[in-house]
């Protein structure tokens, strides 16, 4: 038995591909959006980049919303690598008893303001190896798969 995919056209790539990489909409005949997800993404990247205040604004009554989505991702992801969680937690403790200080800037850029620890592994014995960088630097790093 033969089975055929169901095949749209994205109307901004223009390239042919499966139904199942365009995003559900009910109120479109097909039943699909006309743009492909990587396309949708890309163009919901760019908006964000030209109306950083209304993005924000955006996404602060998201929240407002939906207070329990943060909380219930933090639970996923914690629950699905515990030594992570387990790090996170050591570093806390440290900090609270004085046994590391976090610096006020980033190490790596020298941004002052809201420092994140950066892990270099969870493993038990590097728990309190933590590089202290900025968001920026923190997000790049973990693009990077490790150290800037």
């Amino acid at each position: 038995m033969i089975v055929a995919l169901e095949v749209r056209r994205c109307s901004y790539c223009r390239v042919e591909r499966p139904a199942s990489d365009f995003n559900k909409c009910k109120s479109k005949n097909s039943g699909r959006q006309s743009y492909c997800k990587a396309c949708k993404a890309e163009y919901a990247r760019q908006w964000r980049k030209r109306h950083p205040k209304r993005a924000k604004e955006s996404k602060r009554r998201y929240l407002r919303r939906h207070p329990e989505r943060p909380r219930m991702y933090m639970q996923k992801h914690y629950r699905d690598s515990p030594e992570m969680a387990q790090a996170k937690a050591v570093v806390g403790y440290a900090l609270a008893v004085g046994k590391i200080i976090k610096p006020p800037r980033c190490t790596v850029c020298g941004k002052g303001g809201r420092v994140e620890g950066h892990h270099i592994s969870y493993q038990r014995h590097h728990r309190l190896a933590v590089f202290w960088l900025c968001s920026m630097c923190h997000a790049i790093a973990h693009r990077l798969g490790g150290f800037i």
